[in-house]
């Protein structure tokens, strides 16, 4: 076979992988300038630069200004997510436990090294949320403190970590997010965080910081999973519970999970039903309490599509 016949073979397929290559490299560069702050953005008509300083009020320096800018940047994000008219399908695998149009709970899946992710979960919780709303956190044995403007640190701090290139490192990020709390004090009382439905939530923790003690500084994911099913049902009431938790402690997010990586087994395939993964592996799955324990509550489990961008062709149809 000469070497012009096997280019004649194998070129449609080799222009297919560099398409496929180039595509992806497009999306990822598209990815980045959507959350890139251009440098010379202000946000002066929207802050007030002389309200900087925890204590004593003074002009903000300008790496504080900076930060602002930041902030107020992610706010006009979540704001752009929660005025779109979007369905949940856009964005997120979802399962529901009733058809109810009105949930009670939603717990939304995450990547916390992610921050279109984490700027869509926001966003959804904007659109939905109202006064007196709870919003239950993952990291109380980071140190982390709840409040709206805690959240806004971290999206910010997600922000700086994807500017350095880094790959998924928690502890790695949480170093980094200490650097700039500061910063956070300091600039509190200049950003308008009260453009937001979020800033009237209120904000609390999943984790059983007794449990953490009791091991040691360590948790089993079902321990862990416990513990944020027993805050919940404590939550619950005449308001809505939303719920932000790393993917896997989301039943949706272990099933794309499970799906994923069965997806070439004869022997032991995933059903097309998130409740089968509890019957079929139960020495593999931890979210089994949760969705037992809310299987009777008006609730929704999400998982952002963009957690599962290479493995949405081993999704079943009626998740999308």
């Amino acid at each position: 076979m000469n070497k012009i016949m096997v280019t004649k073979i194998f070129a449609p397929f080799l222009g297919v992988f560099f398409m496929m290559i180039n595509t992806s490299c497009r999306e990822e560069v598209e990815e980045k300038d959507h959350y890139r702050r251009p440098s010379d953005s202000s946000y002066s008509d929207m802050v007030d630069y002389s309200k900087c300083g925890y204590r004593i009020r003074r002009d903000c320096t300008e790496k504080e200004k900076d930060y602002i800018n930041d902030i107020v940047f992610l706010i006009k994000k979540i704001k752009s997510v929660a005025e779109k008219d979007f369905t949940l399908s856009e964005h997120f695998y979802s399962y529901e436990t009733t058809p109810a149009s009105q949930k009670s709970v939603y717990l939304l899946g995450e990547n916390h090294t992610d921050l279109i992710n984490m700027i869509d979960n926001y966003g959804f919780i904007e659109k939905n949320l109202s006064k007196g709303d709870i919003v239950l956190l993952e990291g109380a044995q980071r140190g982390s403190v709840s409040s709206v403007r805690s959240r806004f640190s971290n999206l910010y701090c997600t922000l700086e970590y994807e500017r350095k290139g880094y790959d998924y490192d928690p502890d790695k990020q949480l170093d980094l997010c200490k650097s700039f709390s500061d910063l956070s004090f300091d600039t509190l009382n200049a950003i308008p965080y009260d453009l937001l439905k979020l800033s009237q939530a209120k904000y609390r923790f999943w984790d059983d910081m007794d449990a953490w003690d009791i091991t040691d500084g360590t948790m089993s994911m079902r321990e862990r999973n416990k513990s944020m099913v027993n805050e919940i049902l404590d939550s619950l009431g005449d308001h809505k519970v939303f719920v932000i938790a790393g993917a896997l402690h989301s039943p949706v997010g272990e099933y794309a999970d499970l799906r994923y990586k069965y997806r070439f087994s004869v022997f032991n395939p995933v059903a097309q039903d998130v409740a089968s993964i509890y019957e079929d592996f139960p020495d593999e799955v931890s979210t089994q309490e949760i969705f037992e324990s809310l299987a009777n509550l008006d609730a929704v489990y999400l998982s952002h599509k963009k957690l599962h961008k290479y493995r949405s062709e081993y999704m079943p149809r009626s998740l999308f």
